[in-house]
């Protein structure tokens, strides 16, 4: 730990709430601040000192064992098409050089485990390949290359370093993890840090009408920044905007080239000014296993001249899915390396478990890891919502499968 960071550590000792008048955002970064190089990063996370999150607010704790990377396997089908080749799908993080925010403090420690720690450019994050993609018709299409856009909103610096909403300490590192393996999952991923709430509005309507829309199978969003109650977040600019306004923009209605495509939305942000500090029960300890869902193979294409242009009534909503960081009312915690919880949850089953598991699954698992974390405030909790909206099929991100099968990843 610096000196500059013991001193804080001296100066003051715990958590803070963040958002809109002492509203808690679950992830805040230091405005104009960088974070340390993440080679420096790992030797603290192995020691019982780090510092946690400041949540702009919200500070926790957790040190905790960086997983070794996954090794490459390669699998192959064993039905009578020809094989496909599985590699691993890894991308290297490089090392980003900085000082830490004045505001940073330091608060006790809590372990954590997170794929998305990272200790040197040396250690990897790995998204394995499918050994098998599931396509058919009870499947949402996950193999045209991009996948789609993942749109990555990462607000971190707020107006006059403001106590109100203070920067986001561990933001920077969380996004560029979430980047690379999004990436992995080969999406075009487009970071655009500390856009105002015009940058956002505009983005967001830029992106829903692209032509390239046509060609994608998902689109995903997610939202890094201060909130409130009220269901708003923050911009870098101070005023709020309504996480509807931004699901909306990508409704049928007003994005018709993402109809019957499935729509993921994150966001990890506080929802209001509540803690959740849970309630102690005995329990007895409970064996895990997963259960896999058995592959299917392609019925086959459909003749050309079978194919009658014909007009379909969807709803207005439909294939959607928002990840909530926290419920409402209640405030959303941040690793102040690391990054949010969801977040760090997020990078850890999607590089675990994005080549076999369903997306109800992975969010069930993020779920999981969210909720045994506790922050330095007398254990606080905090829990995970997900709402879906006319999802209609089974959601398998098909790491390393492309229609083409000869596009597939070697």
């Amino acid at each position: 730990m610096s000196a500059k960071r013991a001193a804080d550590s001296d100066r003051q000792n715990g958590s803070k709430d963040c958002a809109d008048d002492s509203d808690h955002s679950e992830s805040e970064s230091p405005s104009g601040a960088v974070l340390e190089p993440i080679a420096e990063q790992s030797s603290q996370l192995t020691n019982s000192d780090i510092r946690h999150e400041r949540d702009g607010c919200i500070l926790s704790t957790q040190s905790g064992q960086l997983p070794q990377p996954i090794a490459s396997t390669s699998h192959s089908s064993s039905t009578a098409t020809p094989p496909l080749t599985v590699p691993t799908i890894s991308a290297s993080l490089t090392e980003q050089n900085g000082s830490e925010d004045e505001i940073d403090r330091s608060v006790p420690v809590f372990s954590t485990h997170s794929i998305g720690e990272v200790k040197t450019d040396q250690h990897m994050v790995h998204v394995q390949s499918c050994a098998q993609p599931m396509i058919g018709s009870q499947f949402y299409a996950m193999k045209s290359n991009p996948r789609g856009y993942c749109l990555i909103f990462n607000i971190i610096d707020f107006p006059d370093h403001s106590i109100q909403f203070p920067h986001r300490l561990g933001s920077e590192s969380e996004g560029f993890r979430l980047k690379k393996i999004f990436e992995q999952l080969h999406f075009e991923v487009n970071i655009i840090k500390n856009p105002n709430k015009k940058d956002i509005e505009t983005t967001v309507e830029e992106y829903s009408q692209k032509e390239e829309l046509l060609k994608h199978d998902c689109f995903v969003l997610i939202v890094l920044s201060h909130g409130k109650d009220g269901g708003v977040f923050v911009a870098s600019d101070g005023l709020y905007i309504a996480y509807k306004d931004i699901v909306e923009q990508l409704n049928n209605r007003n994005c018709k080239n993402l109809i019957k495509k499935p729509k993921l939305f994150f966001f990890s942000c506080c929802r209001g000014h509540d803690r959740d500090y849970g309630v102690d029960y005995e329990v007895e300890a409970l064996t895990q296993t997963m259960n896999l869902d058995s592959v299917t193979a392609d019925a086959g294409l459909i003749p050309m001249d079978r194919i009658k242009p014909q007009v379909v009534r969807v709803p207005v909503v439909s294939d959607v899915m928002i990840c909530y960081s926290t419920i409402d009312g209640y405030v959303s915690w941040r690793h102040e390396e690391n990054g949010t919880w969801l977040g760090m949850a997020l990078c850890k089953v999607l590089t675990k478990s994005a080549h076999t598991t369903e997306l109800l699954q992975l969010l069930t698992q993020i779920s999981d890891e969210v909720s045994l974390k506790e922050s330095d405030e007398y254990g606080a909790k905090q829990v995970v919502e997900v709402i879906q909206r006319g999802f209609t099929k089974q959601f398998y991100f098909n790491p390393g499968y492309f229609a083409d099968s000869s596009s597939s990843t070697n």
